[in-house]
């Protein structure tokens, strides 16, 4: 007889948690489990087999439900597939216990009593948690997630079966499981494997250029199923499933949604956008007003894309940089939530600015880029547009701005601050950006040429809007011969 992996993986565990495994035939003491979990146990037999190395995968039988309604028995088999690659953590998973990380190298091992999250789901009223509950549970799950990423993992399988409850109380907190699929980020480097649950992989993982966004979208799958009972994504077949995450959007407008606030649908549609660039990074959904109700912002981790867009603002050209800056104070307060929250975790003297020390220390907890990327010093000075030695905020947005998050989620609101933007360099009003307004904006010296060059796409030797917005979208580099900044103190800043 085959023993199933998951069978396996459950005797290890209960041998690292010193507790006695279950044996195979019940007796008197062990009442025989339910009908329902012998079925499902056969159906762990019925394996996913994988092999990623060779580019090839192929997936073993799929789920047979009529309704997209969550239920056990359709849930258990979605079984995960892939295999995990060399280096990944093994069971029993390094995962954050109490307040601090593992030591490298060891793993911690802790009895969770309270049963599986897709148990207290399906012993709810349709299926479903209440709105305030289920920001309590989300908000639990993307504090694991910022967490990994910071620490360079990726879990890669995050669903409802693999996230314990630590006792059956009904407040118990909740703790991630199951890192078998996991994979250490390398800067710059995409995951090129399929791996996952069909109902929870996100369309980057099937188009073989994944990464930590893949994590977002599996809370934003969670977290449809906890508001409405049912999946975002369905068909008869695993196929069938693969292809409706690829193509189709979640209904919002069958019941319960009508009766659920517009606050947690704003928040599942950022969770469930398609492009990983425009989605919501899991510490950004932290600072989303739906889950941070009753939340503490101080608890919400450094997010490491605005880490990374700090890196990046050093290789931008000039000229994209002070147009950054200038979309940066076309923003409102609302617009700018996450960032104060990400302003303030690394301020940590809370002085209202980031001193080098301080950025230094930010930039340190990025682990896999932490001894990679350009000096921090060069960051800083290239951040520091008033050159004072100090980031403050309006500075630090300029830098670490999501562009193409606002792009995407309010294209009207991007025609208004961009447009905005523009008119700080278009001084007279014709609808283009010339040479001699730019000098005059700049504070540059010399010939501005080289920087209109990126953007004047037509090379008629000045800068229409449509130019504008399409540097601000497009990952431009600095380019060599860029005049140089004059020698004032004080440049005027956008």
């Amino acid at each position: 007889m085959v023993i199933s992996l998951r069978r396996r993986k459950r005797r290890r565990w209960a041998r690292a948690c010193r507790v006695p495994p279950r044996s195979a035939a019940p007796t008197a003491a062990t009442p025989p489990p339910p009908a329902c979990n012998r079925a499902i146990r056969r159906r762990r037999t019925d394996r996913v087999s994988s092999r990623t190395r060779q580019g090839r995968c192929r997936m073993g039988k799929g789920p047979t439900l009529g309704t997209t309604r969550i239920s056990r028995a359709g849930t258990r088999s979605g079984s995960s597939w892939g295999t995990a690659s060399s280096g990944t953590p093994s069971s029993p998973p390094i995962r954050p216990v109490g307040n601090g990380w593992p030591s490298k190298g060891s793993t911690r091992a802790r009895l969770c009593e309270g049963g599986e999250l897709l148990d207290r789901i399906l012993a709810k009223k349709d299926n479903r948690y209440t709105e305030k509950d289920a920001a309590i549970v989300v908000r639990q799950m993307l504090k694991v997630a910022a967490e990994c990423h910071l620490h360079g993992l990726v879990h890669r399988d995050m669903k409802p079966e693999n996230f314990l409850f630590n006792s059956t109380k009904k407040d118990s907190p909740l703790k991630a499981t199951d890192f078998g699929l996991s994979n250490f980020i390398k800067p710059g480097k995409r995951f090129r494997d399929i791996v996952g649950s069909a109902y929870y992989v996100a369309p980057e993982v099937l188009k073989r250029r994944s990464g930590p966004e893949s994590d977002v979208w599996s809370i934003g799958v969670i977290t449809y199923i906890l508001l409405c009972g049912k999946r975002p994504f369905w068909d008869k077949t695993e196929d069938g499933i693969l292809r409706e995450v690829l193509k189709n959007k979640p209904d919002f407008r069958r019941k319960p949604w009508p009766s659920i606030s517009n606050s947690a649908k704003d928040f599942v549609k950022k969770l469930l956008v398609k492009d990983p660039r425009t989605r919501l990074t899991a510490a950004q959904a932290l600072s989303h007003p739906w889950v941070r109700e009753g939340g503490d912002a101080s608890e919400i981790p450094l997010d490491i894309s605005v880490l990374n867009n700090m890196r990046q603002f050093v290789k931008y050209s000039r000229f994209k940089q002070f147009a950054l800056r200038a979309l940066a104070s076309a923003l409102n307060e609302d617009e700018l939530a996450a960032l104060h929250d990400q302003f303030d975790a690394i301020d940590v003297d809370k002085n209202g600015a980031i001193s080098l020390e301080e950025m230094r220390h930010a930039l340190a907890k990025d682990l896999p880029w932490r001894l990679k990327g350009p000096d921090v010093l060069e960051i800083l000075q290239a951040i520091d547009s008033n050159t004072d030695g100090l980031v403050d905020f309006s500075e630090f947005v300029a830098a670490t701005v999501h562009v193409h998050q606002l792009v995407e989620h309010d294209s009207e609101k991007w025609q208004s601050v961009s447009q905005s933007a523009f008119d700080k360099f278009d001084m007279d009003g014709d609808g283009y950006i010339t040479p001699e307004e730019l000098q005059m904006h700049t504070y540059l010296r010399g010939s501005i040429d080289p920087l209109l060059e990126e953007a004047d796409i037509d090379k008629d030797g000045r800068i229409s809007l449509n130019e504008f917005r399409r540097l601000l979208k497009t990952a431009s580099m600095s380019s060599r011969n860029v005049p140089s900044p004059t020698g004032v103190s004080n440049p005027q800043k956008l």
